[in-house]
């Protein structure tokens, strides 16, 4: 294993300073640029998902903020019924007579 990165090594140093390699040099450098190249589109794939998921968490947190905003509208309205509902019961005289 240690043969195989000191190889890789050499052959990132040849590529870096631009020095011609051998036909197991060139192997080994092909090898290296489809890994990279694997791993930059897993890469931008992993960040196309991410921003995906941004995207719905954003707009489940704004239905849920919405929801939020409906829910303390009807709690208000429950409260000036149940106020209404207090008075009425405290002054029979304003109910309807049916």
């Amino acid at each position: 294993m240690e043969d195989f990165i000191d190889k890789l090594s050499n052959v990132l140093v040849k590529l870096y300073k631009g020095e011609p390699l051998t036909e197991e040099e060139r192997t080994y450098a092909i090898a290296i640029f489809e890994t990279v190249a694997k791993y930059l589109k897993t890469w931008n794939d992993l960040t196309k998902k991410i921003e995906e998921l941004k995207k719905k968490v954003e707009i489940q947190e704004e239905e849920i903020n919405r929801m939020i905003e409906y829910e303390r509208e009807l709690k208000k309205k429950l409260q000036i019924t149940e106020n209404k509902l207090a008075i009425l019961e405290k002054n029979v005289f304003l109910l309807p007579k049916n």
